[in-house]
């Protein structure tokens, strides 16, 4: 307890000496908070924006839809006694909030002369407007959740498909897709709305339009999967082996299984934000040894005086250890407060960040600050500091006693 209480008063008294030493720890402790906030920022919204935007957290269907490829359309979907289970189940189970039938389809879109190729998503709107108010992101005329029951012959259509056409919302199409029977079915429907995914390659080919409408063009009444949402994310592996216990000849898989881009990307950031923190520790790191290198030689009179009344020298090396642990303290709170104003302004600020790769939309710059990695952080600067004092205390038992008094 004394060496503490000695740390302490000699933190006090050379608070103004450290100063130099404080602000570079609070710069060290700010940049690496904001870049751990930046990425902690970016994958929620990734996470959040693959869930709501169209995966959610389980998909229940084939086991050849999910490998495998259909040779005849709707070869491995859900037939309706399937259909009418798993929605039976959804209903009963508490932790699940949403089950949305889907069925994946192509053909053909007309108008006029021009005949296009679409990749369709055959959903029922309301429930998917519940999972996210961007699932389809309409920028003229009206989506899918607008229509009533009876208006089943409506679709929205990507904005570049829309181009291609020549088409706006209001004007007449029509499908045409091969069926399960292995022939040719054509419908007439209405463009409802114009959307846009931000990716002008997908823009080019997708379709959106009610579960009636693709089970009436493709001559079936089975769906191609399943989409789960649930109430808490924590509750994935449990709802997951439930559906697997109770449909056993069908595959339940998880968000991260259908996005393994999540995982590649968390990867990258992981290791490119440890590279960036290595560098700013290195420069914490030397520029603390040397700062407190300094301050040992400018208060070497001090320490000799402490050695020749008795101090054991370990002791005097466990004061400044201490002292150097308090500066580590001092600064990274610091730093952490200002870090919290900071991601505060960055997003009151509403910066719009360029587009992308592969995205013709820009999006606005976010920041989290995330208490448990930023709490690693201090920790982090705190050892830091010990580690830089205890190479800089290596030089007392160099110090020439009676050179040092008289010094």
């Amino acid at each position: 307890m004394i060496w503490l209480t000695l740390a302490w008063r000699n933190f006090i008294r050379n608070t103004r000496k450290s100063y130099f030493t404080l602000l570079i720890i609070v710069v060290g402790t700010v940049a690496c908070a904001i870049g751990l906030a930046y990425i902690s920022a970016t994958f929620m919204l990734v996470k959040e924006g693959t869930i709501r935007g169209g995966v959610g957290h389980l998909q229940i269907a084939s086991s050849d839809w999910f490998d495998g490829h259909e040779e005849s359309t709707l070869e491995h979907g859900l037939a309706p006694e399937l259909t009418r289970r798993i929605e039976k189940f959804s209903d009963e189970h508490p932790d699940i909030k949403l089950a949305m039938p889907r069925i994946r389809f192509q053909g053909l879109i007309s108008h006029g002369d021009t005949s296009l190729v679409f990749i369709g998503d055959a959903v029922k709107a309301k429930l998917e407007r519940q999972l996210s108010q961007s699932f389809v992101s309409t920028v003229e005329g009206q989506g899918l959740e607008y229509l009533t029951p009876e208006q089943v012959y409506y679709v929205v259509i990507g904005s570049e498909l829309a181009r291609l056409l020549g088409v706006s919302p209001g004007d007449d199409i029509t499908l045409m897709a091969v069926t399960v029977h292995g022939g040719i079915n054509a419908v007439d429907a209405t463009v409802s709305g114009i959307s846009s995914s931000g990716n002008p390659d997908i823009d080019k080919m997708q379709l959106y339009a009610p579960l009636e409408l693709a089970q009436s063009l493709l001559l079936t009444n089975k769906v191609s999967k399943f989409v789960l949402f649930l109430q808490e994310p924590h509750a994935i592996p449990d709802v997951q082996a439930a559906l697997t216990a109770d449909f056993p000849q069908l595959a339940v898989r998880t968000w991260q299984q259908l996005s393994p881009f999540y995982e590649q990307m968390v990867a990258l950031y992981s290791r490119q934000f440890i590279v960036f923190g290595i560098i700013i520790g290195m420069v914490v790191a030397l520029t603390t040894g040397n700062a407190m290198l300094m301050n040992l030689f400018d208060r070497k009179q001090e320490l000799a005086t402490m050695s020749s009344m008795g101090l054991p020298e370990a002791g005097i090396r466990i004061s400044y250890l201490f002292e150097s642990a308090l500066l580590g303290i001092s600064a990274g709170a610091i730093g952490l407060v200002l870090s919290v104003a900071v991601c505060e302004l960055i997003n009151l600020a509403s910066i719009t960040m360029p587009p992308p790769p592969g995205r013709s939309e820009g999006y606005t710059l976010m920041v989290l600050f995330d208490v448990g990695p930023s709490l690693l952080l201090w920790a982090g600067v705190i050892l830091l500091c010990v580690i830089a004092a205890a190479f800089a205390t290596n030089r007392i038992n160099k110090l020439q006693l009676v050179e040092a008094i008289n010094g």
